[in-house]
């Protein structure tokens, strides 16, 4: 689930994060040979580095990690809502139609097990 919205947040900009390390790594490959025919003549190592980890770990660290330069705040139901405290999780239940009537958009995460699980359903 947690895969799930990072997927939802942070695809599109780990894309293009991506395609953006892709490009400065031919940008400083081709500086660095002086020509782009001469790229071929580097190290594989230095190419290998460049063209196929950077991006890779770029894309990476934006897809698991992009939504903490967002300002955008989230309510996550798991987290948020105190399970041993009695008082503590009914005011939280009680403030959920006021959270939802402020939110610009849901998103609900779930699978088959969803009601099964005794937590899920307040």
């Amino acid at each position: 689930k947690r895969l799930a919205l990072c997927h939802r947040l942070n695809l599109n900009l780990a894309i293009g994060s991506c395609v953006l390390a892709f490009l400065l790594a031919v940008l400083i490959l081709v500086l660095r040979a002086g020509s782009f025919p001469a790229v071929a003549q580097q190290d594989l190592t230095l190419r290998c580095c460049l063209l196929l980890f950077w991006p890779f770990s770029v894309f990476l660290g934006t897809y698991l990690f992009g939504h903490l330069l967002d300002c955008r705040k989230f309510w996550i139901d798991q987290v948020c809502v105190h399970p041993s405290d009695p008082e503590v999780k009914s005011r939280t239940l009680q403030a959920i139609p006021a959270f939802v009537a402020q939110s610009k958009q849901m998103l609900v995460i779930w699978d088959d097990t969803y009601w099964q699980r005794l937590w899920c359903n307040y």
